[in-house]
């Protein structure tokens, strides 16, 4: 089974709500269609559906593949008698653009309009709701083209994706990524996750010592309590931060001012 879809369809439920503005509140949910390109999703049961999603992974631009949406979203409503989302999940904002454009169908006054996640749409999402999708995003942008030919990648490359993208992500997508890894669930890929989580919190280890290790240079002494502290930070945007001040910091004081004498 392909780890992707295997991280996408963890939580059907709350890949619905978070990939769909006006999802009805529905108890469950129901994969219909699974395949190597994408999924199907029914809100409640198929055989009452109340909206059906269409999931699909993109990881290029290829204009045949927007007529292949076009032509299952007209097959799921005549199936289906019921609204039919299209979502499109991209590595970058070039293949989004792409693929977030109006299909022209030729009906007059029908347009079908995809719904398009990228990476950098990570801060949006809640990732204690929906951390299957927060992490399969974090993912995408170093599949490549590989992935567009196959559709399944083996973990330690999705894992290396993911780890390039949190050390370039902004501050609260990261901690978006950490959040999203403490509430991920499914034993298929617990090894991917239990990997991914050691990876984070050893990435933020070795910054702490990093901190610490130029104030040490700089000739400064840093009190235990405050180096317990460094350490026991797993915020890698505060890390980054104090490593930056600690080249031209003149005191840890001015590192920490909350560790100053009186502070506290």
């Amino acid at each position: 089974m392909s780890i992707v879809l295997d991280l996408l369809l963890a939580r059907p439920v709350a890949v619905v709500k978070a990939c769909v503005d006006d999802a009805p509140a529905a108890g469950s949910t129901e994969v219909i269609l699974r395949r190597p390109e994408g999924a199907v999703i029914s809100v409640g049961p198929k055989e009452e559906a109340a909206q059906v999603v269409l999931l699909a992974l993109q990881m290029s631009e290829a204009p045949s593949r927007r007529e292949s949406w076009a032509r299952k979203v007209a097959e799921l409503w005549l199936d289906y008698r019921c609204a039919v989302n299209l979502v499109v999940l991209c590595p970058d904002d070039q293949v989004a653009a792409w693929a977030a454009e109006p299909i022209v169908t030729g009906f007059h006054g029908y347009e079908l309009r995809p719904r398009v996640f990228v990476p950098g749409g990570l801060s949006s999402l809640s990732a204690s709701e929906h951390p299957e999708l927060a992490i399969l995003l974090a993912m995408l942008p170093g599949l490549g083209s590989q992935a567009a030919e196959s559709w399944w990648m083996p973990p330690r490359r999705m894992a290396d994706s993911f780890t390039g993208f949190y050390q370039e992500a902004s501050g609260e997508a990261q901690r978006t990524l950490v959040a999203a890894l403490d509430a991920a669930v499914g034993a298929e890929y617990a090894d991917l996750l239990t990997y991914l989580r050691d990876w984070v919190r050893g990435f933020n280890e070795g910054r702490a010592e990093s901190v610490l290790r130029v104030l040490e240079i700089r000739g400064m002494t840093v009190p235990d309590d405050v180096a317990a502290r460094v350490r026991a930070c797993m915020d890698t945007e505060q890390l980054r931060d104090w490593l930056i001040r600690a080249i031209a910091a003149d005191s840890v004081e001015e590192l920490l001012p909350e560790a100053a004498p009186g502070s506290r």
